[in-house]
């Protein structure tokens, strides 16, 4: 049996989800009805997993994720976005507040008892030893062989710096980072993927693995070992520098990144930057250093000035044009901004289009990058876009 924390503000949802879990398997849950509640209680008494609500007042679910990864007595405590949100960026921004899974209300009961199996027997899996050394990451099914758009799709020459920058959090910038790499690492080309977020970690959590090792484990000695032991290896072969679990108030140094994009490049053929919007120094030098930047952008009236102002910044840079590649991805179904008029504010055309997939919060939810799943019939229209986009890269 399971101790689970329902942390939601509809008591009638959390009653009827309460019976039919009981009648189907004797886990036990415990209520609360807002954000505070719930983290009083997480810290207070012992659970094995909380199913966590978005939409509550006060404190919504994304806020009270971060603050339990926060505490030490909840920061490996696994968490279940549980919601009726069910579009990719509401579950891409659930696992980077620090949920290790996503389900719809929508979802059966069968499906929400697995989904909870699933997660606390693989939580259990990988807690810290006594002595707090990082957990190992966690062994992915094997990769099927690639889709065939991605497959087949011409790549860039080798040898290249990349940079993948959102205009803002939430459009879908760190997952496209994540699965060019992993289309990358499909090719036999050697991977190494740098989050540079200093606000949390990103990429690593896109992936199931650990955040820890992580750029902020870095020290003054910034020499191949010292870089090398940094680097988290992903089972496809792929290496992660991750960023940092916890907030940072400033980001990768100037000095380290200068160590790392000289180092790095001798054992890898393929440097692959998540950029931070924040625009901190970390982010300007991958900006200057990369030989292409894609610049990410969502379909949405509030995205379109942002990715105008972007634009602005790296030219100000002196960043040539010809080496800028404008994307627009659409994390939702809903699209609030036609393409001429979001290419007029722009002031320069969208070089590729990644539309909606209802594969993708499936494939974040289990932790593998779409580029990595199978794919049995019709390729998932992500991936005929983003194999679209490695031929303008």
């Amino acid at each position: 049996m399971a101790y689970i924390l329902f942390i939601d503000d509809n008591r009638d949802v959390q009653k009827l989800l309460s019976i039919a879990i009981k009648r189907k398997k004797q886990h036990d849950l415990t209520p609360a009805s807002n954000g505070e509640e719930g983290i009083a209680l997480a810290i207070n008494r012992k659970f094995d997993l909380i199913l966590l609500d978005i939409m509550m007042p006060d404190m919504d679910g994304y806020e009270v994720a971060r603050r339990l990864r926060a505490e030490p007595r909840t920061q490996h405590l696994p968490i279940i976005m549980f919601t009726s949100r069910a579009q990719t960026a509401d579950a891409e921004a659930g696992l980077e507040a620090g949920a290790n899974a996503y389900l719809s209300k929508l979802a059966s009961v069968d499906d929400v008892l697995k989904t909870i199996d699933d997660v606390i027997a693989e939580s259990r899996s990988k807690q810290p030893a006594p002595t707090e050394t990082p957990a190992a990451p966690p062994t992915p099914q094997p990769a099927a062989p690639a889709p065939e758009s991605v497959a087949t799709a011409p790549l860039p020459p080798p040898g290249r710096s990349l940079c993948i920058l959102g205009c803002r959090g939430g459009v879908g910038a760190t997952m496209l980072a994540v699965n060019i790499a992993a289309a990358f690492t499909r090719r036999s080309r050697q991977v190494c993927l740098i989050d540079l977020w200093h606000v949390s970690g990103h990429a690593a959590p896109m992936m199931r693995l650990p955040s820890k090792p992580s750029w902020g484990d870095l020290n003054s000695d910034l020499n191949p070992n010292a870089i090398g032991s940094a680097l988290i290896k992903h089972p496809s072969g792929m290496r992660v520098l991750a960023a940092p679990a916890q907030p940072q108030s400033v980001g990768l140094s100037g000095e380290a990144f200068n160590s790392i994009t000289k180092i790095l490049p001798t054992f890898f053929n393929e440097v692959i930057f998540n950029a931070s919007p924040s625009l901190d120094a970390a982010t300007c030098m991958a900006l200057t250093y990369s030989e292409r930047i894609l610049l990410v952008l969502a379909p949405e009236v509030t995205t379109v000035p942002a990715a105008a102002a972007m634009l602005g910044f790296i030219n100000s840079l002196n960043v040539p044009s010809h080496r800028v590649r404008v994307v627009l991805n659409h994390p939702t179904q809903n699209s609030s901004a036609p393409l001429p008029a979001i290419e007029r504010e722009l002031n320069h055309p969208i070089d590729a289009i990644l539309p909606y997939d209802v594969s993708q919060p499936r494939a974040l939810a289990q932790g593998i990058p779409l580029a990595f799943t199978p794919t049995t019939s019709a390729v998932p229209p992500y991936l005929s876009g983003l194999a679209m986009l490695l031929h303008k890269i």
